[in-house]
């Protein structure tokens, strides 16, 4: 494996992209002081994750990016990518070249890529680990360091050698499998603690478990009951409800029915007004024309009188001018009787016929001219007649109609007195209705009341079950949490038991004599691991203690009488391995004994973290 190429842009006075080809061999990059040669080295260590800016000469992570001249702009970041070949025995991978790019910009963003793919920069360190790449490793020489190697120390120097060997690998796991432990362990005490809550709460919380039930039960009994009623008070107040609304709705139909009566009569009444007002407005007409009538009448009864005055003139007058006539006539008579008899007195007695013939034709002619008036007069007479009777026959209409229109009047009043007496009867109806109406009304808004604050009661009900089946739910969830927990520690002290049984952790040696493999050196029951003595008095001491302890925690206690030399060549005969014993007696101490007084206070006396069992 060799490094194929170097790509460098932005980085430090790299202003550009630069590609740097190296083939197999020796490739040996030359120029004048300040040129970039030791720029180069440090791009190197920086991809392979160098995170101090004073090895890499700067003050800052964001020296390493171009910062400018007078010509150029600073850039915002830059990236650095290694690219090695031939690399598929070293790496442990199917690809014959792997490229290692990492880019950090001004905003604090660092990146690292491993086959232009995003990767941590773990993963980089751990493809390379063993191969002498790294941010320090003997791949890659600065200037002086090949004195300072000389000039380490022996534990500098095998940290080098470690990893030249190909060791530092499987330190690094062994360090990773320790912190894991470590962390085990943590986490076993954790859980012994909870185990030991869990245990302590457990009886409590079943009691309050079971109460809960308990309580869940009655409160879900509580709540069916208690919906049951409101069910029964609901269904109860509703089909009070539609009975009265069915009472309501009925006594609407009759207000409206009663409405339609009371409008129609009104209408009724209205039109019998128009028809008497019209009444009263015809016999006003009639009576103003019989009056005029009578008024006719009576101006031609005056005109008959007068004509018949008049005509009784004329037949006087005409009696008189025939007794005229008639003496006139006699006379006559006389004198032709007289003229036959005496003819001397002809001549004289003719000129008296002949003045009597002329007075006789003047009062003839007088009779007939009163004749001719007398007939004008009759003619007129029966004119007045026959116009009386016409007008005494309109009067007699004209009285039949005011006659019917009293009636017809008289009807109306007492169609008007029946129509105001039956509006009257159906405003009571009315007033009676409107009044039942509002009382059922007022009733309909107590039940509307009452069945809303029921529902409200159902509500809160329902509000009140869903709280305290959340409250069940959780007390339920924190239950089965807690069974979990108790059941993952139950598995998780079932499992260190099983480990204890089987002594997991001690060495093949340690393993055998605690087994009973080694019954001849080592009596039964008389051999005890030292850990298992010791009780610690508090789990936060568990870490300091191991680390006070070290491989000396694996270390085996024996009984009087068992000859730890004895046991150590047993087990180098049968080839069971190797053990750490502990030499000489433990005091056995029940309690902590009181911390020194020249202790400062800040530090705590190994001696105060465990206590020794009785074996």
């Amino acid at each position: 494996m060799y490094l194929k190429e170097i790509v460098i842009n932005g980085f430090k006075s790299f202003a550009d992209r630069t590609r740097i080809g190296l083939s197999p061999g020796i490739t040996a990059i030359v120029g004048p002081n300040g040129c970039g040669k030791s720029n180069i080295v440090d791009a190197i260590r920086w991809v392979l994750g160098e995170q101090s800016a004073k090895a890499l000469r700067g003050g800052s992570m964001h020296d390493v990016i171009f910062s400018g001249t007078d010509k150029r702009k600073p850039l915002r970041f830059c990236e650095v990518e290694l690219v090695f070949a031939d690399c598929e025995k070293e790496l442990g991978t199917a690809f014959n070249e792997v490229s290692v790019m990492r880019r950090v910009s001004r905003e604090d963003a660092s990146d690292y890529f491993l086959n232009g793919k995003a990767c941590r920069l773990k993963d980089i360190q751990r493809l390379f680990m063993d191969t002498g790449i790294g941010r320090v490793s003997y791949s890659f020489m600065v200037q002086g360091q090949i004195d300072q190697i000389l000039s380490a120390n022996p534990a500098e120097r095998r940290t080098l050698f470690e990893e030249a060997a190909g060791i530092t690998r499987y330190k690094a796991q062994r360090k990773e499998a320790l912190g894991k432990l470590a962390l085990v362990d943590q986490n076993l005490a954790r859980i012994t603690d909870v185990v030991e809550e869990v245990s302590r709460r457990m009886g409590s919380l079943k009691r309050q478990a079971a109460k809960a039930l308990r309580f869940r039960r009655a409160q879900h009994r509580l709540r069916h009951l208690d919906l049951a009623s409101l069910a029964h008070q609901y269904a109860e107040r509703d089909a009070a409800a539609a009975e009265l609304e069915a009472r309501a709705g009925t006594l609407r139909e009759t207000v409206a029915v009663a409405r339609d009566a009371l409008r129609e009569r009104e209408e009724k009444l209205a039109s019998a007004k128009v028809e008497r007002a019209e009444l009263f407005r015809r016999i006003e007409e009639g009576t103003q024309t019989a009056f005029a009538l009578r008024s006719e009448k009576e101006n031609a009864e005056a005109q008959v009188r007068m004509a018949e005055v008049r005509q009784n003139d004329l037949r006087e007058r005409i009696a008189q001018v025939e007794q005229e006539c008639a003496a006139l006539a006699a006379r006559r008579a006389e004198l032709e009787a007289r003229l036959q008899g005496d003819a001397s007195d002809k001549q004289r007695r003719v000129g008296n016929v002949e003045g009597a013939d002329e007075a006789y034709r003047r009062s003839r002619g007088e009779l007939e001219q009163l004749l001719a008036e007398l007939a004008e007069l009759d003619r007129a007479v029966a004119q007045e007649r026959q116009a009386l009777l016409m007008n005494e026959g309109e009067i007699t209409r004209c009285r039949a109609t005011v006659t019917n229109v009293e009636v017809e009047l008289r009807t109306s009043e007492s169609r008007r007195a029946e129509i105001a007496n039956a509006l009257a009867q159906a405003r009571e109806e009315r007033f009676a209705l409107d009044a039942r109406l509002a009382e059922i009304r007022s009733v309909a808004e107590m039940k509307r009341a009452e069945l809303a604050r029921s529902r409200q009661a159902v509500a809160e009900a329902q509000e009140r079950a869903k709280a305290l089946a959340a409250q069940f739910r959780e007390q339920q969830q924190t239950i089965s949490r807690l069974d979990r927990v108790v059941a993952r520690t139950s598995a998780q002290a079932n499992v260190l038991e099983q480990q204890q049984a089987k002594f997991e952790g001690f060495s093949a040696g340690a393993k055998a004599v605690l087994g009973g493999a080694m019954q001849d050196a080592v009596p039964a029951g008389s051999a005890h691991a030292l850990n298992a003595l010791l009780e610690i008095s508090s789990p936060e001491n568990a870490a300091a203690l191991e680390a006070l302890l070290g491989a000396a925690a694996e270390a085996l206690v024996f009984d009087d009488g068992v000859s730890v030399p004895a046991v150590a060549e047993a087990l180098e005969k049968k080839e069971l391995g190797g053990a750490f014993f502990a030499d000489g007696k433990i005091p056995l101490r029940k309690n902590a004994a009181a911390p020194r007084q020249d202790v400062p206070a800040f530090l705590t006396p190994a001696g105060t973290l465990f206590s020794v069992k009785n074996p």
